[in-house]
């Protein structure tokens, strides 16, 4: 169930990085000066950890097609899993 969660977060990270919500987000945080630590999935852009969960996060929920959850009654893996690749990198 997971190795599912994570690959149909990735796809839709990446169907999402095209959205308008998503380039504006991308583009607040490519203007942040700190170091750069983590990546933005797709442009490979290099930001600050914060930056880079929450670029990967907006665009997992730009189209609204992740995975939900019945038992937490949620869209988990998309927060959940942009800040742990953003932490782990």
């Amino acid at each position: 169930a997971l190795k599912l969660a994570v690959l149909d977060c990735i796809g839709v990270m990446l169907a999402g990085a095209d959205e308008e919500v998503s380039i504006a987000i991308r583009k607040y945080a490519l203007k942040r000066s700190e170091a750069p630590e983590a990546t933005i999935v797709r442009w490979k852009d290099k930001v600050p950890v914060e930056a880079a969960a929450l670029v990967n996060g907006t665009m997992a929920h730009a189209c609204d097609y992740d995975d939900s959850s019945f038992s937490m009654w949620g869209h988990a893996t998309g927060p959940v899993l942009a800040a742990t690749l953003a932490m782990a990198e």
